[in-house]
């Protein structure tokens, strides 16, 4: 259902446009910002999905509690699809410049592999509690695109999870997913690549599959 409104929209928005960047929100998040790219025949820095930037942020809100840490020390991003295939990138994660294990060494708080299964569980499934609990998750996402779209009106170049479509970055080619990425007034103005370990980046291409088979299923219906 959501397919076939974002195409109208598209269609829509493409009669009058004169220049500026497309943020997709709605679910099938990456899905959609993969079509929308195609659609529109923009640019592939001019489409962006709000992607796993409320994920990143819940879970650095975990590591946080976990760690007895503000949160604002905390570095980490979940990266991959915004979904059940999506991932943490511990490789990447630190606490103001320290590994999480060079941490928890430091300070003497544990910090077991039990945690980092229950902390990525609770990261990919938090958003269906707050469903329950709430009906809904308007507050995060709000927070989450708000932000987003400051970074990309003032130009901030803020680093953020976004989704694009990759064109050969982490060996991943024509799908959309979500990794740390550069957003200013361009849209995406440069995706990252982390020195993920060599599993993390198995997860990644894996993760980025998955959305390909969903887009097998639905791009030749629109």
């Amino acid at each position: 259902k959501n397919v076939g409104l974002a195409k109208k929209i598209t269609d829509s928005i493409m009669e009058y446009y004169t220049g500026g960047n497309i943020l997709v929100v709605s679910n099938p998040v990456d899905v959609l910002t993969y079509m929308i790219t195609k659609w529109s025949g923009l640019p592939r820095n001019r489409v962006l999905g709000s992607g796993t930037v409320l994920d990143s942020a819940r879970f650095r809100i975990l590591i946080s509690q976990k760690l007895d840490i503000d949160v604002r020390n905390v570095h980490g991003y979940i990266i991959g699809e915004h979904g059940d295939s999506q991932l943490p990138a511990w490789s990447a994660t630190n606490i103001a410049g320290l590994s999480i294990d060079d941490y928890s060494k430091t300070t003497g708080i544990p910090f077991t592999q039990a945690d980092r299964i229950e902390i990525a569980e609770k990261t990919r499934f938090s958003g269906a509690e707050v469903i329950k609990l709430k009906g809904a998750t308007f507050d995060g996402i709000a927070v989450s695109v708000s932000t987003i779209a400051k970074s990309l009106l003032k130009g901030e170049n803020t680093i953020r999870t976004v989704g694009s479509v990759l064109c050969g970055e982490y060996g991943i080619q024509d799908v959309a997913t979500n990794v740390p990425t550069i957003i200013g007034a361009d849209g995406v103005e440069k995706v990252l690549e982390l020195d993920l370990d060599p599993q993390e980046l198995r997860f990644l291409q894996a993760s980025a599959e998955s959305v390909k088979k969903i887009l097998a299923e639905v791009k030749d219906l629109y």
